[in-house]
Protein backbone atom coordinates (compact mmCIF):
# COMPACT_ATOMS: atom_id res chain seq x y z
CA UNK A 1 0.00 0.00 0.00
CA UNK A 2 1.18 3.54 -0.75
CA UNK A 3 1.97 5.40 2.52
CA UNK A 4 -0.57 8.18 1.80
CA UNK A 5 -3.35 5.64 1.38
CA UNK A 6 -2.76 4.15 4.83
CA UNK A 7 -3.81 7.28 6.65
CA UNK A 8 -6.62 8.00 4.19
CA UNK A 9 -8.00 4.50 4.77
CA UNK A 10 -7.71 4.66 8.56
CA UNK A 11 -8.77 8.30 8.92
CA UNK A 12 -6.21 8.82 11.67
CA UNK A 13 -2.52 9.58 11.95
CA UNK A 14 -0.01 12.43 12.05
CA UNK A 15 -1.14 14.11 8.83
CA UNK A 16 -4.79 14.11 9.91
CA UNK A 17 -3.64 15.62 13.19
CA UNK A 18 -1.59 18.24 11.33
CA UNK A 19 -4.74 19.25 9.48
CA UNK A 20 -6.93 19.42 12.58
CA UNK A 21 -4.32 21.20 14.73
CA UNK A 22 -3.11 23.43 11.87
CA UNK A 23 0.54 22.82 12.65
CA UNK A 24 3.29 20.45 11.52
CA UNK A 25 3.27 17.02 13.13
CA UNK A 26 6.33 14.76 13.13
CA UNK A 27 6.25 11.02 13.74
CA UNK A 28 9.84 10.23 14.69
CA UNK A 29 9.66 6.44 14.58
CA UNK A 30 6.65 4.32 13.68
CA UNK A 31 8.07 1.37 15.60
CA UNK A 32 8.43 3.30 18.86
CA UNK A 33 5.47 5.71 18.84
CA UNK A 34 2.66 5.13 21.34
CA UNK A 35 0.27 7.08 19.08
CA UNK A 36 -1.65 5.80 16.06
CA UNK A 37 -0.76 2.13 16.63
CA UNK A 38 -2.66 0.76 13.63
CA UNK A 39 -1.25 3.48 11.37
CA UNK A 40 2.30 2.97 12.66
CA UNK A 41 2.10 -0.78 12.16
CA UNK A 42 0.89 -0.37 8.56
CA UNK A 43 3.43 2.36 7.84
CA UNK A 44 6.37 0.30 9.05
CA UNK A 45 5.07 -2.68 7.05
CA UNK A 46 5.62 -0.69 3.84
CA UNK A 47 9.13 0.30 4.90
CA UNK A 48 8.50 3.81 6.21
CA UNK A 49 9.46 4.77 9.74
CA UNK A 50 9.15 8.55 9.92
CA UNK A 51 6.45 10.97 8.75
CA UNK A 52 6.01 14.73 8.57
CA UNK A 53 2.60 16.29 7.98
CA UNK A 54 2.50 20.00 7.10
CA UNK A 55 -0.80 21.84 6.60
CA UNK A 56 -1.09 24.22 3.66
CA UNK A 57 -2.82 27.55 4.07
CA UNK A 58 -5.59 27.67 1.51
CA UNK A 59 -8.36 30.15 0.93
CA UNK A 60 -12.04 29.60 0.21
CA UNK A 61 -12.63 26.96 2.86
CA UNK A 62 -10.24 24.45 1.31
CA UNK A 63 -7.69 22.47 3.31
CA UNK A 64 -4.80 20.17 2.53
CA UNK A 65 -1.73 18.64 4.12
CA UNK A 66 1.60 17.79 2.55
CA UNK A 67 2.85 14.39 3.64
CA UNK A 68 6.52 13.48 3.71
CA UNK A 69 7.77 9.96 4.45
CA UNK A 70 11.19 8.50 5.21
CA UNK A 71 12.43 4.95 5.79
CA UNK A 72 14.87 6.15 8.47
CA UNK A 73 13.64 7.10 11.98
CA UNK A 74 14.16 10.72 13.01
CA UNK A 75 14.57 11.94 9.44
CA UNK A 76 12.74 15.23 9.93
CA UNK A 77 14.91 17.72 11.79
CA UNK A 78 13.71 21.20 12.77
CA UNK A 79 15.46 22.49 9.64
CA UNK A 80 13.54 19.98 7.50
CA UNK A 81 10.27 21.09 9.12
CA UNK A 82 11.08 24.74 8.38
CA UNK A 83 11.88 23.87 4.75
CA UNK A 84 8.62 21.93 4.49
CA UNK A 85 6.70 24.92 5.89
CA UNK A 86 8.28 27.18 3.28
CA UNK A 87 7.42 24.70 0.53
CA UNK A 88 3.84 24.38 1.85
CA UNK A 89 3.47 28.17 1.66
CA UNK A 90 4.51 28.21 -2.00
CA UNK A 91 2.42 25.14 -2.83
CA UNK A 92 -0.61 26.63 -1.08
CA UNK A 93 -0.41 29.75 -3.24
CA UNK A 94 -0.20 27.63 -6.38
CA UNK A 95 -3.22 25.57 -5.31
CA UNK A 96 -5.16 28.75 -4.49
CA UNK A 97 -4.43 30.14 -7.96
CA UNK A 98 -5.62 26.91 -9.53
CA UNK A 99 -8.81 26.92 -7.45
CA UNK A 100 -9.53 30.55 -8.34
CA UNK A 101 -8.99 29.79 -12.04
CA UNK A 102 -11.53 26.94 -11.92
CA UNK A 103 -14.16 29.12 -10.28
CA UNK A 104 -13.89 31.75 -13.05
CA UNK A 105 -14.55 29.21 -15.83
Amino acid sequence: MVPDRIEQTLGDGPCVEALTRDRPIVLEDALLSPQWSEYCHALSAVGMRSTLGVPMELEQGASAVLNFFAPIPGSFSSRAVESALTFAGVAGKAVDRQLCGRQRR
